[in-house]
């Protein structure tokens, strides 16, 4: 087989999320960018033989595979890589562009970041009778306690699976940016521990609980079904008066449905069956097209009617 020249480029159409590709039966290695339908850089990384592989991200549209440069140098944008004990962990830039993947799913990018995490945290500050007291359960990447902390919260709290994961946030220039250093602000009170035991444990109530966690993707302790009932039904139960739950899912994702029907039977269980004809009623829903994410899917859901009762702006 003769070597590619310098410059050369292959594009693959057609690519679906999932779909892998690998360095067998390849002399060189190469640099492989996987980009949506407007042509957008989804992630990227360098392949080397023999045996390295890349997966499609979701969103995936095409592929653009070059040969990397004869000085070796990486031209992949992959900054920063480890495998914790929980996930694989990967931090991209493409120039102004930084985004992460676990497990070679992607989690945030700059340019939804802003814009999605309004959706995931500043809309239930708006909704909740008080702000005092918010927890975080996930958000490892330091976007939603960002966040929540351009706000009034007098008590904020965040419990993190990945300790990995926060020292990255934590230490690394790009994600200390990023995060607006929210990992090392003295206002968050950040605990690395398992989410679910957290909620399943404490007494407390707050005012706004923040359901940021990757429980798909993340290796959990525990990830049995009646586990993850159990945590879901002490979501609900740990809202203090007025108190509001956010709470995302991937838009499409086969649970997307399973979720929503069960918060509303949870909901018309402990609140009655008009807690749905109540206007304003008890939960709320919206959706934003997350760009190399794909379209996310919010629930807002309360012990009493949601209605806005403050106005914010970050």
């Amino acid at each position: 087989m003769s070597p590619i020249p310098e410059n050369t480029a292959f594009v693959f159409s057609n690519v679906h999320a999932g779909q892998v590709f690998h360095s067998r039966g390849v002399l060189e290695p190469f640099h492989i960018q996987f980009r949506n339908a407007a042509g957008k850089v989804l992630s990227q990384k360098a392949v080397h033989p023999p045996n390295g592989i890349a997966t499609a991200p979701p969103g995936t549209n095409h592929v653009i595979e070059r040969k990397l440069e004869s000085s070796g140098e990486d031209l992949s944008g992959l900054v920063y890589e480890t495998q914790s004990p929980h996930q694989k962990i990967e931090l991209y830039r493409d120039g102004n562009d930084i985004w992460m993947t676990l497990n070679e799913e992607i989690q945030f990018h700059t340019d939804e970041a802003d814009a999605s995490h309004k959706y995931i945290v500043r809309t239930p500050l708006s909704l909740a009778k008080k702000i005092d007291k918010v927890l975080i359960i996930g958000g490892g990447d330091g976007l939603p306690a960002r966040e929540a902390l351009r706000h009034p919260v007098k008590d904020l709290r965040q419990v993190e699976l990945d300790g990995e994961l926060v020292k990255l946030v934590k230490t690394h220039p790009l994600m200390r940016k990023v995060s607006d250093d929210s990992f090392n602000n003295p206002r968050l009170k950040l605990v690395v521990g398992d989410g679910i035991q957290y909620v399943l444990d404490t007494p407390e109530k707050f005012d706004v609980i923040i359901d940021d966690a990757e429980f798909h993707v993340t290796g959990q302790p525990d990830s049995s079904p009646a586990r993850y009932n159990a945590y879901m039904d002490a979501l609900y139960s740990k809202l203090s008066p007025g108190g509001v739950l956010s709470y995302t899912i991937p838009e499409g994702n086969p649970g997307t449905k399973r979720a929503v029907d069960y918060w509303i039977n949870s909901v018309s269980k402990r609140m009655g069956p008009t807690a749905f004809k109540s206007s304003p009623p008890y939960m709320k829903t919206a959706s934003f097209d997350c760009g190399p994410l794909g379209r996310e899917f919010y629930l807002y859901i309360s012990n009493q009617p949601l209605r806005t009762r403050r106005n914010l702006v970050s």
